[in-house]
């Protein structure tokens, strides 16, 4: 829940969510029966150590 209450006040500055918006999903989140499913993104780029180096 922390990152949702981390990037509400932006989603509301953007006009992306309403408060009522926020305060249903703080609601459900609440709710025992309720199960959360986040979507996990790891994105990273770089290139291959030639020789054993380290690449800068």
């Amino acid at each position: 829940m922390a990152t949702s209450d981390q990037a509400a006040p932006a989603l509301l500055e953007q006009g992306l969510l309403t408060r009522h918006d926020i305060e249903n999903m703080r609601a459900l989140h609440r709710t025992p029966s309720f199960t959360d499913t986040g979507i996990t993104l790891i994105s990273v780029s770089g290139r291959k150590a030639a020789h054993g180096r380290v690449a800068r």
